[in-house]
């Protein structure tokens, strides 16, 4: 229900800013200033249909049912108002962007899921500190743009019942303001990462990356057993098929060397 509230009202504002700003036709050609922009574009463009994916990976698809809220952290590695970057922050930003990007977040932010499984770092998909590095956008100029998303959220939340678990959720605080204005990734990613997603160095990944690849890609990415033994409470929680269920239990349990349970989370 949260991320339902979230993309209408992103889909509002974008209405609003979009009768101001005129988009220009993306040109295959172009990487606007070096952004991950063109390099999603192309993944998503070329991963082939669901069913395939999964087949090329040999897993079956992990949930029978999409929507909801449930499985949203299975897929990536960062905390939602992170990977989210709406139009009223784009609007502020746009001085410092190539016109390519203007309007552009929307698609790309929903066309992450394939991508989400070659995420490992925070340069790799659209985010906000990947915008704000990649197109060098000055401190006061973020500063600014997210005290406006902030001040709207506060006022559309006002006196409702669950006002602060809302603004927790897709409002950022002094906290995570200065996390991004350190500029420094290792502090970004420990700090938006999820409780799900594995960190190793600067490195992060997802359940989702976890799913799609081999116990020999974890080790050489340098997740330890004990890393994901940690998570394996958490990664109980998410809602997979039976046989989704069963793939996963079968290659963590391979890598951990127990028998990993993901109908009640424990190790045998």
């Amino acid at each position: 229900m949260k991320k339902f509230i979230t993309i209408l009202l992103s889909v509002i504002i974008l209405m609003t800013i979009s009768s101001c700003v005129t988009e220009e036709k993306y040109e295959e050609n172009i990487t606007p200033k070096d952004t991950v922009m063109e390099g999603v574009k192309q993944i998503s463009e070329t991963t082939p249909a669901q069913q395939s994916f999964f087949e090329n990976v040999k897993m079956p698809e992990p949930f029978e049912y999409v929507g909801g809220d449930e499985n949203d952290y299975f897929y990536s590695p960062c905390i939602d108002k992170f990977n989210r970057v709406e139009s009223g922050v784009i609007e502020h930003f746009k001085e410092y962007l190539e016109s390519e990007l203007i309007g552009k977040w929307g698609d790309l932010y929903n066309s992450l899921e394939p991508v989400y499984s070659e995420v490992t770092n925070l340069m790799d998909f659209p985010n906000i500190f990947e915008l704000i590095i990649s197109n060098d956008i000055p401190d006061n100029v973020v500063i600014a743009a997210i005290n406006e998303h902030n001040d709207f959220y506060k006022e559309f939340y006002k006196g409702h019942d669950d006002e602060q678990s809302m603004l927790d959720y897709i409002a950022f605080s002094q906290e995570d303001i200065d996390a991004l204005l350190t500029r420094d990734e290792a502090i970004v990613t420990a700090h938006f990462a999820t409780d799900e997603a594995i960190i190793t160095n600067n490195n992060i990944f997802s359940p989702y990356w976890l799913y799609c690849h081999t116990p020999e890609d974890y080790e050489e990415a340098g997740i330890t057993p004990e890393m994901i033994e940690e998570k394996i409470e958490m990664y109980a929680a998410f809602e997979f098929s039976n046989e989704a269920e069963a793939a996963f239990e079968e290659k963590l349990s391979s890598f951990i060397g127990a028998e990993v349970s993901l109908n009640n989370g424990n190790l045998n």
